[in-house]
């Protein structure tokens, strides 16, 4: 979220839990499927029009699985988590980390930041991709998996 409306989303979702409403949807959203509400053209997670065409087939025959907007709840407890852990110095884990510069869905210079930081982590960045690279256009989602099949197979003897 962006400042400001971080800044006035944690104590309103707060409140909101406090007050027995954590259940209801976060402002902007509501119970019906993202890729339902939203034409391709102003989709934030993918350029794959294919995939984006995938996912409303799902969500349109997957009625009872969709998935709407975050709570209020669970909005406030994932920027109260946020804010604890983004002062927790980074585990001493191999982490590969992926993201979209084009992605709006969450802060990509706090990844950034954070990754910098990481003693035993990777970032791989995509100019070209949104939220969700695993349904990106096919260069890119063949890179992250492929990536990801490297790591654990570079990785699989450590003892953690």
């Amino acid at each position: 979220l962006p400042v400001a409306k971080r800044a006035a989303a944690i104590p309103l979702s707060w409140l909101a839990q406090t007050l027995g409403k954590g259940a209801s949807y976060a402002p902007g959203t509501n119970g019906m499927s993202y890729v339902l509400a939203n034409e391709f053209s102003v989709n934030r997670l993918t350029n794959d029009r294919e995939m984006y065409t995938y996912f409303i087939r799902q969500a349109t025959k997957l009625k009872e699985h969709q998935t709407g907007g975050p709570s209020l709840s669970w909005l406030n407890q994932v920027l109260t988590k946020m804010r604890q852990i983004k002062h927790w110095p980074p585990p001493s884990l191999p982490c590969l980390t992926f993201v979209g510069e084009q992605d709006e869905v969450i802060g990509v210079p706090e990844v950034v930041r954070r990754m910098k930081y990481w003693r035993n982590g990777e970032l791989r960045t995509f100019p070209d991709g949104k939220h969700d690279l695993l349904s990106e256009v096919p260069y890119i989602r063949n890179a992250v998996l492929s990536a990801i099949v490297n790591h654990f197979e570079g990785n699989k003897q450590q003892r953690f």
